[in-house]
C-alpha cells in the first residue's frame, strides 16, 4: 500500500501536462522501490529483482491504461 503512495502524488500535485509522465515515472521508482526491499528480505539478487518488479509494472500501467480508455 505505501507503493501507492508516490503515483498517487504524482496524479495529485504535478500540473495537467506532466500528469501522465509523472506517474509512470513515479509507479517505476515505487515498483523498483519495492523489488529491492522484497530482495534483500528474501536474500535475493538485487538487479533481477528490480528489473522483474518494473517490467512487470509497468505492463500492468500498460493493461490498466488501454482498459480505462476502453470507458
Amino acid at each position: 500500500a505505501f507503493g501507492g503512495l508516490f503515483p498517487l502524488l504524482a496524479m495529485l500535485l504535478l500540473p495537467g501536462h506532466l500528469k501522465f509522465a509523472g506517474t509512470i515515472v513515479a509507479t517505476t521508482f515505487a515498483v523498483a522501490l519495492t523489488g529491492s526491499l522484497a530482495a534483500k528480505l528474501g536474500e535475493f539478487h538485487l538487479r533481477p529483482a528490480i528489473i522483474r518488479n518494473i517490467v512487470i509494472g509497468l505492463i500492468t500501467v500498460a493493461i490498466h491504461y488501454y482498459i480505462g480508455k476502453l470507458f
